[in-house]
């Protein structure tokens, strides 16, 4: 799941969001993390903004999966 926090209300493509998280699960790949990051490996919980007037600007993941 990601979660954008981002400083004010106006608008947002949520797909152009999507498109500067890319790298994130490539380099979880890469990492080991995951095995890949094709459909069959991943499912994509909503996208969600959250608004932090006084916060900074950050991509929060969350990787949740099965427990063997």
């Amino acid at each position: 799941q990601y979660t954008f926090v981002v400083p004010d209300s106006r608008r947002r493509d949520r797909d152009n969001y999507l498109i500067m998280a890319k790298p994130i699960p490539d380099g979880l790949v890469r990492a080991g993390v995951l095995l890949d990051d094709d459909y069959k490996t991943l499912s994509y919980a909503p996208v969600i903004f959250k608004i932090e007037r006084k916060g900074n600007s950050r991509t929060i993941v969350e990787i949740r999966g099965k427990t063997y």
